[in-house]
């Protein structure tokens, strides 16, 4: 008796995804006000509605996951004893997609200090967000943003000077103003190939670089931030910015 063939992964894949419906979500009870019902209403629409379907090998997507796997804690070790961290590998969500040179896996994620709040009088002046793609075989790339806020009260006419000078970079930097302070918003992406043959690498140094980089900038916002009338400090941490942000 001939033996059956085994059905290729893509026809489950594809059989899934046409199968799904949109997903709507309606007001719940906690969410009147005053009596008053409110609408929230949430909708996911499939790939197939879009004119497209991603389908993913779940073998590529397996190696891929491990390959992240094999980066991560090379990039919380960084921060080892620091103030500034990134969240734990169990803490981060991998999301798997179609990057800019194909199938990937990615993660969001965040620089922070465990000891104070993300938001308020007592945080920190910067927000500094990571997302890194990994590709099928040992590809990746790199996108950092970095926020760095200054309150109202703080003497900023050097800031005005610092965005004009910045007009000739790859990536200038934008100004935005919210209720009681303005930003400073910087972006970087760059991506490479890595060799797992040693631990560092060329192309490992040069993965961890943006993440050693941004936590030396951490460190000098944070000593602005303590002490934002000595000139030395502000001087000295625009000039790590640029050199990171400035060098596209």
């Amino acid at each position: 008796m001939a033996k059956a063939k085994q059905e290729h992964w893509s026809y489950t894949a594809l059989r899934k995804r046409l199968a799904e419906n949109v997903e709507i979500f309606g007001p719940s009870a906690e969410d009147s006000t005053d009596g008053e019902p409110s609408t929230r209403r949430i909708t996911r629409t499939p790939d197939w509605q879009l004119g497209t379907i991603f389908l993913f090998d779940p073998e590529l997507k397996h190696d891929i996951q491990a390959t992240f796997d094999l980066l991560y804690p090379k990039i919380t070790e960084v921060f080892d004893g620091e103030p500034f961290a990134v969240p734990s590998r169990d803490e981060i969500k991998l999301e798997e997609g179609r990057g800019s040179k194909g199938a990937c896996c990615s993660a969001l994620f965040i620089l922070r200090d465990p000891t104070r709040p993300p938001l308020g009088a007592d945080s920190p002046w910067l927000y500094v967000r990571f997302n890194l793609e990994v590709r099928v075989g040992g590809g990746y790339f790199l996108n950092t943003d970095l926020h760095l806020s200054l309150p109202f009260w703080l003497e900023t006419e050097w800031s005005i000077d610092f965005m004009v000078g910045a007009r000739d970079w790859g990536m200038p930097p934008t100004l935005s103003v919210s209720h009681n302070e303005f930003s400073l918003q910087f972006s970087h992406g760059a991506g490479d190939w890595l060799s797992f043959a040693e631990d560092e690498g060329d192309g490992m140094v040069k993965l961890l670089r943006p993440f050693r980089t941004h936590l030396s900038i951490a460190k000098a916002i944070d000593r602005f931030s303590s002490h934002s009338n000595n000139r030395f400090l502000r001087v000295n941490m625009l000039e790590q910015i640029t050199t990171f942000y400035g060098a596209q």
